[in-house]
């Protein structure tokens, strides 16, 4: 803690990490030392003893850039010939397009490609993306290997793959399944209740829906549902998600599904969908199409 202070002190406009241990923070922008100093105050007491030892991953600011990433899986560094891109808004939403692999943008094949040989090395068997910003320039800056079932867009591809349980199951024994796919888009927005986190957070939609509505740490008690609190800080308590054979009908579901959950302190940002589209377009800008 204290080599993070004195690095955030002398550099401006960071973002601070941790690896492995998720639960003792979130990602959090430090602007300048003097803004983020009450924040690390209250970080170093909830760390305690381990303020001495916890290991940071600093990175500066990447501006002008648009985030993207692959969203699909490998099995020993091999890639399926189809599968999910898109862009997030971070927090918010995704927007989602399943396609051929090989006509994925330049920078998500060249990323994967580099990083195969250790995947195969380690028996690597899982959802996997390398979250990178790609800059006017066309440089994709890897921000975070996502070596997991990330949310989102895990929460979509559920729908959005109908034989998700036969890559799994295959999958796990080193046999790559090629997916089959709902829609060839998907949009998904994250649910928020800051609230939920220290209480039971009762949840209200149409339950001829229920599909479209993904739920962390979900209890379903004399037919009323409830999302558990867990106490870590994580305002997010699930996803909406949609598919649809057009962006636009994806988002349009996405956003008419928003409007149905209710429940105390609920939010969710379905307008956010559309700052991903304007994403897609600047992307498009710099010559590159997801």
């Amino acid at each position: 803690m204290d080599n993070l202070r004195e690095y955030l002190k002398e550099n401006d406009d960071q973002y601070v990490k941790v690896s492995t241990t998720r639960g003792d923070m979130e990602t959090f922008r430090s602007k300048n030392y003097n803004l983020i100093e009450p924040k690390l105050d209250e970080l170093e007491y909830k760390l305690g003893a381990k303020k001495t030892i916890m290991q940071w991953v600093v990175e500066d600011a990447i501006k002008d850039a648009v985030e993207v990433g692959y969203d699909g899986y490998t099995v020993d560094g091999q890639f399926p010939k189809h599968a999910m891109a898109g862009i997030e808004i971070k927090d918010k939403s995704y927007l989602g397009i399943f396609k051929e692999y090989a006509k994925m943008p330049k920078q998500i094949l060249d990323v994967n490609s580099k990083v195969s040989p250790a995947l195969k090395e380690y028996g690597y068997k899982n959802f996997f993306c390398c979250e990178m910003r790609i800059t006017k320039d066309g440089t994709p800056w890897v921000i975070d290997p996502m070596t997991r079932f990330g949310s989102p867009p895990g929460e979509l591809v559920q729908n959005m793959y109908t034989n998700l349980a036969e890559i799994l199951w295959f999958g796990a024994e080193g046999i790559l399944i090629e997916p089959i796919c709902e829609g060839k888009f998907g949009a998904e927005v994250l649910i928020h209740s800051s609230w939920a986190d220290t209480n039971w957070q009762p949840i209200d939609f149409p339950i001829e829906l229920r599909d479209q509505y993904k739920f962390r740490n979900l209890a379903i008690i004399n037919n009323k549902y409830y999302v558990v609190p867990q106490g870590v800080g994580l305002p997010e308590i699930g996803a909406v998600v949609a598919t649809g054979d057009t962006k636009e009908e994806a988002i349009s579901k996405c956003k008419e599904y928003c409007e149905q959950i209710e429940g105390h302190y609920i939010e969710t940002y379905a307008d956010s969908l559309d700052e991903a589209t304007e994403q897609e377009a600047k992307l498009k800008e710099f010559g590159i199409t997801i």
